[in-house]
């Protein structure tokens, strides 16, 4: 075991993966689906990880840069950039780099989403 951590440090830092929460952890939450622990990675990768180091650097995801973007030049730059991470992912070698930028994919393919929200009169917290 201690092998694989060794080697995982030379591929790079190994990712943040999450169980999926059981009904014991939160009583009050039906948690179900094999999709909530990736989802929940990539909220954790945009709130304090690669994502936030490299826009956020702190401010509230709804003040950051990708929304000015996004409304200067239209969803698809947020659904482009999506494709690319996911192209970029396919050359990867190790593990955690590739799940890293897929789970930036996700994050990318979510904020369209929003940016479609707003377009259309949905109040984004």
């Amino acid at each position: 075991m201690a092998r694989k951590k060794n080697r995982a440090k030379k591929q790079g830092a190994a990712p943040t993966v999450h169980a999926p929460l059981t009904p014991a952890e939160f009583p009050s939450l039906k948690i179900d689906h094999p999709l909530e622990a990736i989802f929940r990675d990539a909220v954790d990768q945009a709130r304090k990880g690669k994502g936030d180091a490299r826009h956020g650097q702190g401010r509230d995801f709804m003040r950051q840069t990708w929304l000015e973007t996004a409304n200067a030049h239209g969803s698809g730059f947020l659904t482009g950039q999506a494709e690319k991470k996911l192209r970029e992912s396919l050359a990867m070698p190790h593990y955690g780099e590739r799940r890293s930028e897929r789970l930036g994919a996700l994050v990318y393919i979510a904020m369209a989403i929003i940016k479609d929200d707003i377009d259309n009169g949905i109040k984004v917290r």
